[in-house]
């Protein structure tokens, strides 16, 4: 799809210039989406030993 695109507009502007722009605007977008993520380990209750 990304191909397909990419190609289309180039034929559409003659330049990759749109597509450098939308794939940094995916980039920027995609690392604001991720900075809330709060990285933890997980916390479990040891399990009951078995004798």
């Amino acid at each position: 799809m990304g191909v397909w695109l990419g190609g289309l507009l180039y034929d559409r502007t003659g330049s990759y210039d749109v597509v450098w722009y939308i794939a940094i605007a995916l980039g920027v977008m995609a690392a604001l989406v991720n900075l809330p993520v709060k990285e933890a380990a997980i916390v479990r209750a040891p399990s009951p030993q078995m004798s």
